[in-house]
């Protein structure tokens, strides 16, 4: 089973929102949510494409498989060692969101998977 998800790689994709470029503080950020309809719509654009999308307050976090991610965002991966703390995989350049959902989206990013004790 874990063989099968070898080449999945998790990824966040920030995005935009009204107060962007401001600070963020316990009384503003509501500010810095983006607005549910734009996570709608890249969560129906990324879904179409295969990719398996969960929407949070301020994007989505998301699954594909490298080949996938490579071809979506217009970059290449590469596997790094499974130290705790790291990723697991390294973009060589930095993701560039498609055109259909460019206006929409401030980040891409593969976050480490979390440490269990």
């Amino acid at each position: 089973m874990a063989e099968a998800h070898s080449n999945l790689i998790g990824f966040d994709i920030l995005l935009k929102a009204p107060a962007s470029g401001k600070t963020a503080h316990v009384g503003n950020i509501d500010k810095f949510k983006p607005p549910p309809e734009n996570i709608v719509k890249c969560h129906r654009w990324l879904a179409a494409k295969g990719v398996t999308c969960h929407a949070t307050d301020f994007g989505l976090a998301c699954q594909a498989p490298a080949e996938q991610f490579e071809s979506l965002f217009s970059t290449k991966v590469k596997r790094t060692s499974s130290t705790a703390g790291d990723p697991g995989w390294h973009c060589l350049s930095p993701p560039k969101a498609p055109p259909e959902i460019e206006a929409y989206v401030d980040q891409i990013s593969i976050p480490a998977p979390p440490e269990f004790y």
